[in-house]
């Protein structure tokens, strides 16, 4: 698994119009709903001009060409590809939410993304993530580098 998150990172780094900045490291979090194993989780920061649709059929070509067959959430999946922020924009499209729903309650995604990004301001909320983040989060594992 971890090599399939240096894989996705990786692919998503090299798609043109898209410049890496940064990778956090690696954590390991306790599987949310029916998942039977636990999930990997990591975040990478990047630049780039690209709207949050075209970077939505980015993550989802990235998905699809890993092999993620499970469209049903919540489910043990062989990758999960999601965008956190995009700059200061806040999108409420059926398709997508950015900031990421999820971003401030699930510590396996604001920790990393805090991790590479504690400056940027979540633009809903009005905070930077690093004074959002939760210092010691329960259930949280360093596993290593992306």
């Amino acid at each position: 698994r971890r090599t399939m998150l240096g894989l996705a990172a990786s692919l998503f780094e090299s798609w043109p119009g898209i410049q890496p900045v940064s990778r956090s490291r690696i954590y390991l979090s306790a599987p949310m709903g029916p998942a039977s194993r636990p999930f990997l989780n990591a975040a990478i920061r990047v630049e780039t001009d690209l709207s949050g649709t075209e970077l939505l059929r980015i993550c989802k070509a990235i998905e699809q060409r890993l092999g993620r067959a499970s469209a049903n959430r919540w489910m043990d999946r062989v990758i999960d590809v999601d965008i956190l922020l995009l700059g200061g924009e806040l999108i409420e499209d059926p398709e997508l939410k950015v900031p990421h729903s999820g971003l401030l309650v699930r510590s396996f995604a604001l920790i990393p993304a805090a991790e590479i990004g504690g400056e940027l301001v979540h633009p809903g909320f009005g905070k930077m993530l690093r004074d959002c983040a939760i210092p010691k989060p329960v259930g949280l594992r360093l596993q290593g580098c992306l």
